[in-house]
């Protein structure tokens, strides 16, 4: 499959206009639209997400130093 990414305003009339394709007349195209601001809100559900789990009574127990201990013995891998 053939993929063409461009970018394109909406309108006033909530309509988007694409020109210059590079498809043949009456080919079969799928069109997917995504928002700008989903980078966003994924970015902000992971603060969300970090949040939570550094409220959780367990990540308490584990100190700094744990932690770069770890991620000592991780990176020799």
């Amino acid at each position: 499959m053939k993929a063409y990414r461009t970018y394109a305003k909406i309108t006033k009339s909530r309509r988007v206009v694409l020109s210059d394709l590079p498809f043949e007349e009456g080919q079969r195209v799928e069109v997917v639209v995504l928002g700008n601001d989903q980078a966003a809100d994924a970015g902000e559900k992971a603060r969300a997400l970090f949040t939570e789990t550094q409220a959780l009574p367990s990540s308490h127990a584990i100190s700094e130093d744990k932690i770069t201990e770890e991620l000592a013995e991780y990176r020799k891998l």
